[in-house]
């Protein structure tokens, strides 16, 4: 039996510090936190969402970046701060990894909305293609 394995810690910790030294703002992997241990006023969440699908010699997957930005007084969204970020982010892709590991395509916008804890959400979306795998046989 083969089954094939994928550096995904190594795709998420090359993909958070190129997003936080750019924007220079927590960026959590996967699920934004439940509880906040601090206060914030806007953070980063990554993943994929939709995992790796094999296809010979490349794998793809979907990147999601999701900004999330605390609203203004009276639940209005701070749509220059969340304008801001989202371009700064989209400025960083297409991406290749330093090692020709993995590569990220211009990601596409989708506004997603308030999210009834006073912060509002705009979602990146981004074809994602990794070359780099290890087989082993069992």
């Amino acid at each position: 039996m083969t089954r094939s394995t994928y550096d995904t810690v190594c795709i998420f910790k090359d993909i958070k510090k190129l997003i936080h030294d750019a924007v220079k703002l927590d960026v959590f992997v996967g699920e934004r936190p439940t509880s906040a241990d601090k206060q914030r006023d806007a953070m980063i969440v990554i993943s994929m969402p939709y995992g790796i699908r094999n296809i010979s010699a490349i794998q793809t997957s979907t990147l999601r970046i999701e900004v999330i930005v605390k609203n203004k007084s009276q639940g209005v969204q701070n749509v220059s701060k969340l304008e801001s970020l989202t371009n700064t982010i989209q400025e960083l892709f297409p991406y290749t990894s330093a090692d020709n590991a993995f590569c990220v395509q211009l990601p596409d916008l989708t506004l997603k909305g308030k999210d009834g804890l006073g912060f509002t959400i705009w979602q990146l979306q981004a074809s994602m293609y990794i070359s780099k795998l290890e087989t082993f046989n069992h």
